[in-house]
């Protein structure tokens, strides 16, 4: 009981390490040009291409903490970011900051727990975690891939839901940033955080087959050569 316990905490903690670090992995000036841009955030608001970079960059740094400057209430001489639209960002930026602190806890305790591992020599315990920590992220990713898939715009809507409150995510179609970051800059970000984790997923699980080689070799080899 206490090895499944073990096994089931440590592969919770890695799913949530794997899934938090893709997330924030995306989260830099890079991804957000490149999908924005060819999401056609620029044409939606009318903007060209260097000025809606560097206004979706100022997004990206405001939420992920980066920069502390206000976001400016107008861009190329049309409206830019107004108060409801920054208050919603506050509340993203909260979650943001949060999901770095689970991500980085997580960390910290598998740091640990790989330590004593590697102390005690418990190699089966590691290859029972990694295997573990797969599967979780595996699940976790399948099951909202196949949620997102049937139908992005309703778990777009449930995630929000979820995280924030009613009435403060909702935007006009010419709101700036709805135009910058459309439906479909959120459906790319979501499928290259399923692939993410999906490599994550198989890279621990290739770490659990790794660890237990050995100990099947060693098997092997003593079943070759009988004492004499």
């Amino acid at each position: 009981m206490r090895e499944r316990i073990e096994r089931v905490s440590v592969g919770f903690a890695l799913a949530i390490l794997v899934l938090g670090a893709c997330a924030i992995a995306l989260a830099t000036p890079g991804f957000t040009r490149i999908v924005m841009v060819r999401t056609g955030g620029p044409e939606r608001a009318g903007l060209d291409v260097s000025t809606a970079i560097r206004t979706a960059e100022g997004v990206r740094a405001y939420i992920t903490g980066v920069a502390a400057e206000p976001l400016p209430d107008e861009v190329d001489g049309r409206e830019g970011f107004d108060k409801r639209v920054v208050a919603h960002l506050d509340d993203v930026r909260s979650l943001f900051s949060l999901a770095r602190v689970v991500t980085s806890l997580a960390a910290a305790i598998l740091a640990i727990w790989l330590s004593l591992c590697l102390a005690r020599k418990r190699s089966e315990a590691l290859a029972a975690g990694l295997r573990s920590g797969s599967l979780f992220t595996l699940g976790l990713v399948a099951v909202a891939s196949v949620v997102g898939s049937f139908d992005f715009a309703s778990f777009f809507d449930g995630f929000h839901s979820l995280f924030f409150a009613a009435g403060t995510w909702t935007f006009s179609y010419d709101d700036l940033i709805i135009q910058l970051f459309a439906q479909s800059f959120w459906a790319t970000a979501a499928a290259s955080w399923a692939i993410l984790a999906l490599l994550g997923s198989a890279v621990l699980y290739v770490g659990s087959r790794l660890l237990q080689r050995p100990r099947a070799d060693t098997a092997h080899s003593g079943h070759d050569n009988p004492v004499n």
